[in-house]
């Protein structure tokens, strides 16, 4: 697997498509409708899905913002992003909306806004992929010669207490789901 799609399901027309464009650039992609089976441990696969992730490809719409789920798969992505420097998270603007976590603010994304720009977003996305699986001091021709430049924030030190206290955060929170997931599994067991 390259790529683990993080979306709401509203959203699925918009990811069926990127998907089949990743697909035949030979970019693997993983959801869980078509990745789950009855049985699956849905927490468990979500994770081992995004550990073994290239990139987590971040699926941005007002549905996506609002959704426990997906909040859930963007605290885990980000958790293993700041523990382990992989996978790379690539957020995806589907749909301009409000409301964006701090770390996906701080991140260049894909504008997707506009489906005559789809093609071109898709092929900055798979080069983004590819760049992260290339090993260390690889050479590669670029595809794009459109270059975005991000100067350093004006407050560093404020900038670094953001991101910890976002880290602390996502912790915070994938523990909390982590319990609520245990004490619905518990309570499932018990009523069958």
């Amino acid at each position: 697997m390259n790529a683990f799609i993080s979306y709401a399901h509203r959203d699925k027309p918009f990811v069926d498509r990127l998907r089949s464009a990743l697909d035949e650039r030979h970019i693997a992609t993983w959801a869980p409708e078509s990745s789950l089976h009855p049985g699956d441990d849905f927490i468990r696969e979500l994770e081992r899905a995004v550990a073994e992730a290239d990139a987590v490809l971040i699926v941005i719409s007002p549905g996506a913002t609002k959704s426990d789920w997906v909040s859930k798969e963007w605290a885990i992505a980000r958790a293993r992003t700041i523990n382990e420097g992989k996978p790379r998270i690539i957020p995806i603007l589907a749909e301009r909306t409000e409301g964006l976590p701090y770390f996906l603010q701080t991140l260049q994304w894909v504008d997707m806004t506009d489906s005559s720009g789809f093609d071109s977003g898709v092929e900055l996305i798979a080069e983004a992929i590819t760049r992260q699986r290339r090993p260390s001091g690889s050479k590669t021709t670029p595809t794009s010669t459109t270059t975005t430049t991000t100067s350093a924030p004006p407050d560093l030190t404020s900038h670094v207490s953001q991101i910890n206290a976002e880290r602390d955060l996502l912790q915070s929170e994938m523990q909390v789901f982590t319990s609520r997931q245990t004490d619905w599994h518990r309570r499932s067991l018990q009523s069958a």
